[in-house]
């Protein structure tokens, strides 16, 4: 009796219900349910110029279109143009992926989020033109359309994910709009032809590999509030030759700028503390770098493979040179290892060819950990400068041993400045002048390696020391006080 009951209800349904059904409606497949159609996963097969309508019929039934599927045209590769009405909602990952063919598509308003690989390999759109609306681009959304020369992105857009514009080989620039606040690795890795980019305000990192192979780019700004650098995020920018960095950066990753063979010049943010590995590498046209004060460990191959870097300056701080930190440096003719350096790394200064003077300011090799290949095959009658009385420390232990040469210095207390009221220091070429001194008093000049340059007594209240062809900043020395010159 109970199920008779319910046949005989069933039966009183009303005739609009909707009934779940699969139907092909004009070449198109939908799902349709409860009044709303969904663009199916269609054949590979499917070509030409599609117009989706804003609602199908079956069965006497209407129904709006509202969403694509995931997959929806993937593959499709014979596609030319698909118009979209109003009514959608939502497209699918991968849903125009592998439309080599497809030359134009709308996105309708009110779509808010373009899927993973949504349009993904199709290599003939040129251009598109995002809705208000959207706020997020998914991972590898774009990635390889060659032909797409430029995009514009609505304000609104926060989020573009991992490889987003990856491989679009003739996008030549890109504006993004201040509301973004994330870019994903190698978000445009590979885009062969971008020369100018313009980076939103909101930004906080620059994510791995975000401009990894875009060799035609010359220059960046980077926005004052990022803070971090990952890995590889200029690696291999060929035509890159300056980078603004804002002093809000506190951290840096590895291979940061490595093979940026065009790159001359960089100043670092004063903050850091460290560089990551390879950070420089392969940087052949850097002729010198400013070292932040505070820096106080250089990874491996930190600047191996520079061969035009001339000059460096090792902070007073420094405590750690990674293994082949300067390795193939075939430029570099001078270094001064400070105090503070408890680590010199295997290969440190190998291959360093042009390398005639190493100056250490250790009075004590304990703790201090230097490995025997440190300087091999540098210039082969480089000379090593110890401080006074310490040649026999040297002479014992590896690699100082290995130097031909080893001349004494006298350290000069470069760290302490005079104060001293009245005393006016002048240069000239070849000479400094000291004045406001007393009669009598001496004067001596140095290098910034400690070498002795020369040396005067006060008449008349100045003294005029000669320092011949030294260039850069000299110590003049008065009494236990020391003034740094610039020449």
């Amino acid at each position: 009796m109970k199920k008779a009951l319910l046949l005989l209800f069933a039966g009183l349904l009303p005739l609009g219900v909707f009934a779940q059904t699969v139907a092909t409606v004009d070449d198109i497949k939908y799902y349709l349910d409860e009044g709303t159609a969904v663009v199916m996963a269609q054949s590979s097969d499917l070509s030409g110029d599609i117009v989706i309508p804003e609602t199908v019929s079956h069965d006497g039934e209407t129904y709006t279109v509202t969403e694509l599927s995931a997959s929806a045209f993937n593959g499709c590769s014979g596609l030319y143009s698909v118009t979209l009405p109003s009514t959608i909602s939502s497209i699918g990952d991968y849903c125009f992926n592998g439309c080599e063919g497809l030359t134009s598509v709308n996105v309708p308003e009110g779509i808010t989020s373009l899927g993973d690989h949504c349009f993904a390999n199709c290599k003939k759109l040129a251009s598109i033109t995002l809705p208000s609306s959207i706020t997020s681009l998914g991972n590898s959304c774009f990635d390889e359309c060659n032909s797409l020369t430029s995009i514009d992105l609505p304000e609104g857009l926060t989020t573009l994910g991992e490889s987003c514009l990856s491989a679009c080989s003739g996008l030549t620039s890109i504006v993004f709009p201040n509301s973004v606040t994330s870019l994903g690795r190698g978000c445009l890795g590979y885009c062969e032809s971008l020369t100018s980019v313009t980076l939103p305000e909101g930004l906080t990192s620059l994510s791995e590999l975000l401009f990894y192979y875009c060799i035609s780019l010359t220059s960046v700004t980077v926005p004052e509030g990022v803070t971090s650098l990952e890995d590889q995020v200029f690696e291999c920018c060929w035509s890159l030759t300056s980078v603004s960095l804002p002093e809000s950066i506190t951290s840096v990753k590895g291979n940061c700028f490595r093979y940026c063979i065009a790159l001359t010049s960089v100043t670092l943010p004063s903050s850091l503390t460290s560089l990551g590995r390879s950070f420089f590498a392969s940087c052949k046209s850097l002729t010198s770098v400013e070292l932040p004060a505070g820096i106080t460990s250089l990874d491996r191959e930190c600047f191996k493979d520079c061969s035009a870097l001339e000059a460096i300056t090792l902070p007073s701080g420094l405590k750690e040179l990674g293994d082949a930190c300067f390795e193939g440096c075939t430029s570099l003719t001078s270094v001064t290892l400070p105090a503070s350096l408890t680590s010199v790394g295997s290969q440190s200064f190998e291959g360093c060819t042009s390398l005639f003077k190493v100056t250490c300011e250790w009075t004590s090799l304990e703790g201090v950990s230097a490995w025997e290949n440190a300087f091999d095959n540098i210039f082969s009658a480089a000379k090593l400068y110890v401080p006074t009385g310490t040649t026999a420390l040297y002479e014992a232990q590896e690699p100082w041993s290995g130097f031909s040469t080893i001349v004494e210095y006298v350290p000069t207390g470069i760290s302490a400045a005079s104060d001293r009221r009245g005393v006016v220091v002048s240069s000239n070429t070849g000479s400094v002048t000291i004045s406001g001194l007393e009669d009598g008093e001496s004067v001596e000049a140095y290098s910034l390696g400690g070498v002795k340059l020369g040396a005067a007594t006060a008449r008349y209240g100045t003294a005029t020391v000669s320092v011949g062809g030294a260039k850069g900043v000299t110590i003049i020395r008065l009494g236990d006080q020391s003034i740094k010159v610039k020449l």
